[in-house]
């Protein structure tokens, strides 16, 4: 019997094999959409799993892969381990919130976990060279892996070493608006354009240190969200002059590092947050069956 890791990597290779692998570009948002159905838990609770120790969390995946038997695995990657450590959820007025048991802040909890993180950030922060310096300081694989934000993903690998693991990075061109703002960015295409290739080439720097730790913690692939390069969202020359290059960077260092490297071009999905799970299992079924060979 062939695995999932074996059927999905001979497919990238040009094999033959005995039916397509069949997925869902964002796995793990319809692993939030489909949480309170999939496990039978209040959407509160998702925020507790996400800090539970990595033993623990991934057991987690076999009940999805029960209801929803993707051919990859994409976990989490989590809380690192001091916040693992000092957060927890508590419960007030009615809301939830995680609290830092060291300073007692609260941090609200939203039921839609789709939109758990909120809207796109509008808000521009950086002015100058000199902010991207002193906002974006250099971080090292090593360091990303001792903080322990990969320790889920470390854990799955160990957990389900026959499943095909893929998680992934966002392009440098959508990394920008958390500096300089979603609606901001295109103006500054024209305004500022040498800011936006100094910003993309540190948060690329950065990025790159992102790939290297996912592959120590045992991906077979990574993924590039290249997200807002659209041909309805920019010109051929701004995707071949402000995101291309450094796509392609990432793409090459994903291969030096022997790994797949899988390019999400577009946003769109034919499965949403509003597709019901009896769908979505149709929609394997129908993957399984037409992909047959």
């Amino acid at each position: 019997m062939i695995s999932a890791r074996q059927r999905v990597l001979a497919v990238l290779d040009g094999q033959g094999i005995d039916r397509f692998p069949v997925a869902a570009p964002y796995l793990f948002l319809t692993q939030c959409d489909h949480w309170c159905e999939v496990t039978g838990r209040p959407a509160w609770t998702f925020y507790e799993w996400l800090l539970q120790e990595p033993g623990v969390h991934v057991r987690m995946y076999h009940d999805f892969y029960q209801r929803l038997p993707f051919d990859i695995l994409q976990p989490w990657p989590g809380p690192s381990r001091e916040q693992r450590e000092n957060l927890e959820v508590i419960h007030h007025d009615g809301k939830h919130f995680y609290r830092d048991r060291r300073t007692g802040e609260l941090t609200p909890l939203r039921d839609d976990l789709h939109q758990r993180d909120g809207p796109a950030n509008q808000t521009q922060r950086v002015f100058d060279r000199e902010d991207v310096r002193r906002l974006l300081p250099r971080r090292s694989a090593e360091a990303i892996i001792a903080s322990g934000v990969y320790d889920h993903i470390s854990e799955a690998r160990r957990s389900f070493p026959d499943s095909f693991l893929m998680n992934g990075v966002v392009g440098t061109f959508w990394q920008c608006t958390g500096w300089v703002g979603e609606t901001r960015l295109f103006s500054m295409l024209y305004d500022a354009p040498e800011l936006i290739h100094h910003l993309s080439a540190r948060l690329l720097e950065n990025t790159i240190e992102d790939i290297r730790a996912l592959v120590a913690a045992g991906e077979d692939a990574i993924y590039i969200d290249d997200a807002l390069t659209t041909n309805d969202m920019i010109s051929v020359d701004f995707y071949e002059r402000f995101s291309m290059p450094y796509v392609k960077s990432m793409v090459d260092e994903i291969h030096a590092l022997g790994r797949k490297a899988v390019h999400i071009i577009s946003t769109g999905s034919p499965i949403t947050p509003r597709t019901p799970l009896s769908r979505i299992r149709r929609f394997i079924e129908l993957g399984h069956e037409l992909g047959k060979v």
